[in-house]
């Protein structure tokens, strides 16, 4: 009998994973999130659980992520963080970088949800740098594989 606790403890376990794939689309308003400006240390510094990107786009001022993560039975985290400074290309590039935290879920149900995070501050941030009312800046999105960044890169036009 004392055999068989731990499977049931591993069964059940797996059993109350939340079955169903999430697809957040909540209005715009409601989900939009803003960017985390970090300009201390590299993005690649930060820790982060598993997460891939699958989809990018732009809408307006609105950058959608599609991505996939493991997990289902816990609260998970996810924020997009960017470094302050852009890269001098034509047109300027940002780093950026998005960040998983599941909170030591140990569900492997692949989950798929939409992001959506807010671009105006980094428009804000090249107008004031560039003395510009309307710019270019590609933006080089890199998952919890952050040895590569999304491709194609988004191109946000303001």
């Amino acid at each position: 009998m004392k055999n068989i606790l731990p499977i049931i403890f591993i069964c059940f376990a797996i059993s109350s994973c939340n079955d169903k794939i999430v697809d957040n689309s909540i209005t715009y308003d409601s989900s939009i999130t803003p960017i985390i400006f970090y300009g201390e240390t590299s993005l690649r510094s930060l820790s982060s659980d598993e997460i891939s990107i699958q989809k990018i786009e732009i809408i307006n001022d609105v950058l959608v992520i599609d991505a996939t993560y493991p997990g289902g039975s816990e609260v998970s985290s996810t924020a997009l963080f960017s470094e302050s400074g852009f890269l001098e290309s034509s047109p300027v590039q940002v780093p950026m970088r998005l960040v998983h935290h599941s909170f030591s879920d140990t569900c492997t149900k692949i989950i798929s949800e939409k992001f959506y995070f807010d671009l105006k501050p980094l428009a804000t941030l090249y107008k004031s740098g560039y003395r510009t009312d309307k710019g270019v800046i590609l933006l080089s999105i890199y998952d919890s594989d952050s040895t590569k960044y999304y491709l194609p890169q988004p191109k946000y036009i303001f």
